[in-house]
């Protein structure tokens, strides 16, 4: 229902009581202003202090969602470190490991293929899909070759056993045919023989050796130096271990 003001009284009044009435409706109309502009001022900064809320809320859960991501991947990294240098370690020790396959017979020891049988298989867990497949490539060649150096070993190893029958009898004065010397000399042939084999399986070794690293590295982040240097390196170190097997062989055949 509309107001309705009577004024009809106020040109009639004194000159004291409209000063009076003006200076009540100009201090109405002011204070209806200040009520106004004071709740828009507090509308608006109470928007503003809600989106404020709202950006700060949301950084502050994209900073904690990035932190803990990058958590994952440093332990990631750091889990991949570990368990893949623990593997190159196991096949470095390998690799020395079967120089040793045509000289030990009695104690012959065969967890350096298992350790890195075992360590390969944990690398698998943690490294790239393309990584683990390159790896898995690896330990099958390996595992090919240590295989078929066991079967090429027994003749030697039966060489062994003979030779130091031999000696044993010998030494009891038995006459002993072939002799011991005699043995000794066909297992020395023996030997060089099983190098020789040994010789055309390490080259077939080196590419899938330098694969497996190269893609190892990569799942590491290791970019301090040179890939392609360092592949050359890795190919220059296979070919050092052939290299020194066939002054091995030249040693024996002297």
């Amino acid at each position: 229902m509309p107001v309705v003001v009577n004024l009809s009284g106020v040109a009639s009044a004194s000159p004291f009581w409209q000063s009076l009435l003006a200076s009540a409706i100009t201090s109405g109309i002011a204070f209806a202003g200040a009520l106004a502009v004071v709740w828009l001022s507090n509308k608006y900064a109470s928007a503003n202090l809600r989106a404020q809320r709202k950006f700060d809320e949301t950084r502050y859960r994209e900073q904690r969602e990035h932190e803990a991501a990058e958590a994952v991947k440093d332990r990631t990294t750091q889990k991949r470190r570990d368990v893949c240098l623990n593997a190159v370690d196991t096949l470095a020790r390998f690799q020395a490991h079967l120089a040793t396959l045509a000289t030990r017979f009695d104690d012959y020891d065969n967890q350096p293929l298992q350790s890195f049988v075992a360590a390969a298989a944990q690398a698998e867990l943690v490294v790239e899909p393309q990584t683990a497949l390159a790896v898995r490539q690896l330990v099958t060649q390996v595992g090919q070759l240590q295989m078929k150096l066991m079967i090429k070993r027994i003749p030697l190893y039966k060489l062994h056993k003979a030779v130091a029958k031999a000696k044993a009898d010998e030494k009891e004065r038995l006459t002993v045919k072939p002799s011991s010397a005699e043995l000794e000399s066909q297992f020395q042939s023996e030997q060089i023989s099983f190098y020789r084999y040994m010789l055309e399986g390490l080259p077939q070794l080196i590419p899938t050796r330098v694969a497996a690293l190269v893609a190892v590295r990569g799942d590491l982040e290791l970019t301090a130096e040179d890939p392609e240097s360092l592949q050359a390196y890795w190919v220059r170190d296979g070919e050092e271990i052939v290299r020194l097997f066939k002054e091995l062989i030249a040693e024996l055949q002297r």
